[in-house]
């Protein structure tokens, strides 16, 4: 039968709560002492929020058949809303993550959470739901190795629906956190926030306003709480509460709040009254010392007292108040701040300049500092977005994410790690397709390890990858966190979509959907990251079918290097960037997987396998041990040596005497560096030129010394291979490094 409406709020409500404290069947999990306590204290609070809720408890040591009977039975009370409750152990298997019910045994782990998922959004079932799951009690010593974890939580429960969530605390807790009575803290904290502690601003409880709480009153020891599925504010539990505003001010209260509001910005006035030495000496870093209380001052009193801002003083002192953060925002070469001595400007994105950052003591390395635009300052939500971005970037400790240091409030900066190298989008000398699927694989890798810290960048395109040298090897840095989400976020914020060619269509369609903050909103974006790094162009916006056949015929080229694996590699773009989210390859993980397989196929060929002449000369220069400095050419490649004292161009001649056979002319040209000047610097250099040309002759007698312009002179080497393969680009690139060391010398 249809659940009763509730008069006080206007919503169906149907609940299954389950308590499980004994489990007879299986010796490994401990009995819990305060689980069945947490069930029915908690579907007392249902009944008090909602006294018509029709609610089945389920305490003790219910069977796996109770479990789901009582699930199963929610699609014929037709209700508005639908909380499931679930207290006890929490374990996973290689087969899955499961809740354990009392019957749990070998073979009968319990409820899985995928079976969960199912049968409550399962069949057509339109309701919304919330799964409140409390595994964090304390575990035997024997299972905690076993004991689900919020990555499984996160893992498992990927793409739940709109108006849909989990909010769950798992893993064992510490004894400490346990009360007395062996209660749990997370579901005290979720029954506090239910009952009205966790309502907004506009009296609503929404989904991630009670997450928002329980994450605030977490105590120590207590697994941090995870949220998965729609935590927009959208999702709203409870509507029935009075807005949490203020009492009022009286008109005295706020003529005092508006002349101490101009008190306030006429005291940093005098800040500013200095000459431009002293202020690119102290005078900036006072001022900034000073503005920072002022500002926080103004944005509390502007939320608590609402009226306040409706007073021309007020708004007038706020004007004055921005106009001095606009003026301390223009930074210029020189300054010296508290964190090094700003340098010149390298660069500018959507949400600020960056600028190198000397450090103040002579060890001290160089630094990047990230300025925030003058010109939307005003732009709150940008701002906010400007520094979760930071935020986010602060959780991840990895090599290959930009690490920062330090969050300025005022003016809005971050100081973060200096990387020297251009974007990907700049970036053009990839010797082969291997190379670049490496590339691509460590991105993955990368992102993958944000994603396992609760963060999605959700803005991955070729200007926030940084292209840097780690040895002989390209590796990517990620940079640019603005728009990311992570889990421990306490607010949402709107238009976070990303760049269009890029974006998951989730983003573009709604940026505040629960889906548009998944890993899998990342897959998309890799894969067309993918799709710009092996055609060369970017992918066309909404043509997914078009991108992938220009993808399938960039590929089946020759000269792409990549021609053996063309079938598989349109696959996985394919597979990555399908508009549906559920539809999509599941994580990070597999998408390296399948990327790494394509690597080995490519290592694992034989000698005798034929190349094509750019990875064939990019074989030989890696056994060289020289760097590509110039790959564009389709027929030229050239290359330096690790000190950059010689020049090598290699040279595919089309116009060959005996046609089956490649000829290939290397030219070395040893680089000139004359201390001296005039005439007698000149001929110095031609004497030295010309001594390390003959070495090379002397080291390789198939060398011819030929004159340049200036009397200087070139080594000159012609080969003729009948085919291309590993085993000759091998003995070839170990004879160009002979002759390169002998040029060196």
């Amino acid at each position: 039968m249809p659940a009763e409406l509730d008069e006080s709020t206007g919503v169906h409500v149907a609940a299954v709560v389950v308590g499980v404290d004994t489990y007879p069947c299986d010796d490994e999990l401990g009995d819990l002492d305060g689980a069945v306590g947490d069930a029915e204290s908690f579907a007392q609070a249902l009944r008090r929020i909602w006294p018509t809720a029709e609610i089945t408890e389920l305490t003790g040591s219910p069977t796996l058949k109770e479990v789901n009977s009582a699930l199963y039975e929610l699609q014929f009370r037709t209700p508005d809303l639908v909380i499931f409750y679930f207290s006890g152990h929490g374990i996973v298997r290689n087969h899955g993550s499961f809740l354990c019910t009392g019957d749990t045994a070998a073979g009968n782990e319990g409820l899985e959470l995928t079976q969960l998922i199912r049968r409550l959004g399962g069949n057509g079932l339109a309701f919304s739901w919330l799964a409140v799951l409390d595994c964090c009690h304390a575990a035997p010593e024997q299972m905690r190795n076993n004991y689900i974890t919020r990555a499984d939580i996160e893992s498992t429960m990927t793409y739940l629906g709109v108006s849909r969530a989990a909010l769950a605390a798992c893993g064992p807790a510490a004894e400490s956190v346990i009360t007395g009575d062996g209660r749990s803290p997370f579901t005290d904290a979720v029954i506090a926030g239910l009952n009205g502690a966790a309502s907004n601003p506009d009296g609503n409880v929404t989904v991630n306003s009670l997450y928002d709480f329980v994450v605030a009153l977490g105590k120590s020891g207590l697994p941090e709480p995870v949220l998965v599925g729609d935590f927009t504010d959208s999702f709203v539990l409870r509507s029935d509460l009075e807005p949490r505003g203020s009492r009022g001010l009286s008109r005295q209260s706020i003529d005092d709040l508006c002349d101490k509001a101009t008190r306030l910005v006429s005291s940093l006035h005098k800040h500013l009254a200095v000459d431009d030495s002293r202020w690119r000496q102290i005078g900036w870093t006072n001022a900034c010392r000073e503005i920072t209380p002022i500002e926080r001052w103004f944005t509390t009193k502007a939320k608590d007292q609402p009226e306040l801002v409706q007073d021309e003083r007020f708004r007038s002192a706020r004007k004055a108040l921005d106009r001095i953060v606009a003026y301390v925002s223009n930074v210029s070469e020189g300054i010296r701040t508290d964190h090094g001595v700003i340098g010149e400007q390298i660069g500018e994105g959507g949400f600020g300049a960056v600028w190198t950052l000397r450090g103040l003591g002579r060890q001290d390395p160089m630094k990047a500092l990230k300025v925030y635009h003058t010109t939307e300052l005003r732009n709150w939500e940008k701002r906010l977005r400007f520094e979760h971005g930071y935020r986010a970037m602060e959780q991840l400790r990895h090599p290959r994410i930009a690490k920062v240091e330090k969050f300025i409030e005022t003016p809005p900066a971050i100081v973060m790690e200096l990387i020297d190298g251009p974007n990907l989008r700049d970036f053009t000398d990839f010797p082969d397709g291997a190379s670049k699927l490496q590339f691509m694989a460590d991105v993955c890798e990368t992102l993958d390890h944000a994603h396992t810290h609760g963060v999605v960048h959700r803005d991955v395109k070729p200007e926030n990858i940084i292209v840097t040298v780690d040895g002989k090897r390209w590796q990517p840095v990620l940079t640019d966190f603005d728009l990311a989400w992570f889990t421990t976020a306490t607010e949402v914020t709107k238009n976070r979509m990303g760049h269009i060619l890029y974006a998951a269509p989730e983003q573009l369609l709604d940026s505040t959907a629960g889906e548009s903050r998944m890993p899998l909103a990342d897959v998309y974006s890799v894969g067309q990251v993918l799709y710009f790094l092996l055609v060369g162009t970017d992918p066309r916006p909404y043509d997914e079918i078009g991108n992938i056949e220009r993808l399938r015929i960039s590929l089946t080229r020759e000269e792409s290097g990549l021609n053996f694996a063309a079938a598989r590699l349109v696959n996985i773009y394919s597979a990555a960037i399908r508009s549906t989210p559920g539809s999509r390859t599941r994580n990070m993980r597999i998408l390296w997987d399948e990327l790494k397989s394509v690597i080995h196929i490519q290592e694992d060929m034989p000698n005798d396998a034929r190349l094509d002449f750019r990875a064939f000369i990019s074989q030989a220069i890696r056994r060289a041990k020289m760097v590509i400095s110039d790959s564009r050419g389709q027929h030229k490649i050239c290359a330096s040596s690790p000190s950059g004292r010689v020049e090598l161009e290699i040279i595919q001649n089309m116009g060959s005497s005996v046609p089956p056979c490649k000829e290939i002319q290397a030219r070395f040209r040893p680089r000139v560096y004359s201390r001296r000047q005039g005439h007698r610097g000149v001929v110095q250099a031609r004497q030295q030129n010309r001594a390390r040309v003959e070495s090379m002759v002397a080291v390789d007698s198939d060398v011819r010394v030929r004159a340049v312009s200036k009397g200087f002179f070139v080594g000159e080497l012609l080969c003729e291979f009948t085919e291309y393969n590993f085993e000759l680009a091998k003995t070839f690139g170990r004879r160009l490094q002979r002759i390169v060391a002998a040029a060196e010398r």
